[in-house]
């Protein structure tokens, strides 16, 4: 929420059940405590916005589904050097985050759209990926991005989406998999799918 300044240590340590952080545009978070994230095992991402000068150490250990976001081009200064102690993927620069229909994205500093997945708030059980958001196109679909998500039935991916991340469906029990491809493109990690749901190649969307 706007107003929050500071995420205090050892926060949210220890949490099993959160998945995502986002926090508002415009914030007003200067400061991430240490420990504050540790040993949190279902945080799949979190966007860290330009406003955060200062984080703590330890503070994402052992996190280790995470994707991390952060507004910034490069670590500052007072970002602590264990911050990213279990070495998380980060993606500097991102420009925009949003919503659209149902599924929850960031804009990178190449101009293109990362998938993380279904927003907090969404009920839909049938998810399209689109091609293009907001002028952008989407290329990738983050690693865990719809880890045990037991709520979406089906999900269309088109030809042009070149990156799935490492278990972007893994958990997801229910889930039917529509891909436009023909066959698994190069850029799919091999773990795209550890649970080998139902995926029906070459789907043409009518």
């Amino acid at each position: 929420p706007k107003g929050v300044a500071v995420i205090e240590r050892l926060a949210f340590c220890d949490n099993s059940s959160l998945t995502s952080v986002i926090f508002e545009n415009n914030s007003e978070l200067k400061e991430i405590g240490s420990y504050a994230f540790l040993n949190d095992t279902s945080l799949t991402n979190i966007i860290i916005p330009a406003s955060v000068t200062k984080i703590g150490y330890y503070t994402f250990a052992e996190a280790l589904l995470l994707t991390i976001y952060a507004e910034i081009m490069e670590k500052p200064i007072n970002w602590d050097d264990t911050w990213n102690h279990s070495g998380r993927p980060v993606i500097w620069g991102i420009k925009k985050h949003g919503v659209y229909q149902d599924k929850r994205y960031v804009v990178t500093s190449s101009d293109t759209i990362i998938i993380l997945g279904q927003d907090f708030a969404g009920a839909k059980t049938d998810l399209i990926i689109p091609l293009i958001i907001d002028d952008y196109p989407v290329i990738s679909i983050q690693a865990y991005a719809f880890y045990k998500n037991t709520q979406v039935q089906s999900i269309y991916i088109p030809a042009g989406i070149i990156s799935i991340g490492e278990n972007a469906f893994k958990g997801a029990i229910n889930i039917i998999i529509n891909a436009e491809d023909s066959l698994k493109p190069s850029g799919w990690d091999d773990n795209w799918n550890p649970d080998n749901q139902e995926v029906n190649w070459g789907y043409i969307l009518s």
